[in-house]
Formats: structure tokens, C-alpha cells, sequence
């Protein structure tokens, strides 16, 4: 939290605004991707069935996963878009970028450490 104050150089009002609808924008990202896991596994069990299973229940299992997708961008792009009563465009870009990075850092960790305890 201190380093994204710090990459967007942000006062202390802005700071709260700013991660006041942060905190908004996650809780609603993290129900979406919580019925995406769920559906995931309804999913799989329905695989697991797949000879008493008719085309319909896959097709309508595979639109509401793709809803669902579209739902967790869309969140994510009007997120990004709110932002421009509080940043400067400038500011939404670094935080892009940084989201990007941090991402990115995670999955690196990640993976060289799994990778270190397969050896």
C-alpha cells in the first residue's frame, strides 16, 4: 500500500478516495471470481456425468462462464474509468502499469518456487 501511495505520489485525501474505491471495486471482483469458482465446479461435475448430461447443460454452463468473464472485465475497465474523478490520467496509467508489475512479481515468486522444491 505505501509503495502505490508512493508510485502515484498521492496526498492524503486523495489517498483515501482513492482506496476507498479500490476496496469497492475488490470486494465486487472477489463475489464475481468466487461464482466463477463455483461455477467451475459445477462445471466439472457435469463433465464428470457427460454421457447423462444433454448439449444444452454445456452450452448453458459455457454462457454463463463467459458472462461471468465479461462481468469481472467490465469491472475492472469501469474501475479503471472512476479513477479519472480522482487521478490524473497520468496516475491511472501508473497504476496500471504497476497492477501489472505486481502481478507479474507474484506469479514469478510463485513459480521459482515451486520450481525450487521440485529440485
Amino acid at each position: 500500500m505505501a509503495r502505490l501511495i508512493q508510485v502515484l505520489d498521492l496526498d492524503e485525501e486523495t489517498s483515501v478516495k482513492f482506496f476507498a474505491r479500490r476496496k469497492e471495486y475488490r470486494e465486487k471482483v472477489q463475489s464475481l471470481m468466487l461464482n466463477r469458482k463455483n461455477l467451475i465446479e459445477e462445471v466439472e461435475e457435469l463433465l464428470k456425468k457427460e454421457n447423462d448430461v444433454n448439449a444444452n447443460s454445456f452450452k448453458q454452463k459455457f454462457n454463463e462462464l463467459i458472462d461471468l468473464d465479461e462481468k469481472i472485465v467490465n469491472e475492472k475497465n469501469e474501475f479503471y474509468k472512476s479513477l479519472f474523478n480522482i487521478l490524473t490520467p497520468k496516475q491511472v496509467l501508473k497504476l496500471i502499469t504497476f497492477d501489472e508489475k505486481f502481478r507479474r512479481e507474484i506469479r514469478e515468486t510463485i513459480f521459482n518456487k515451486l520450481r525450487n522444491n521440485k529440485k
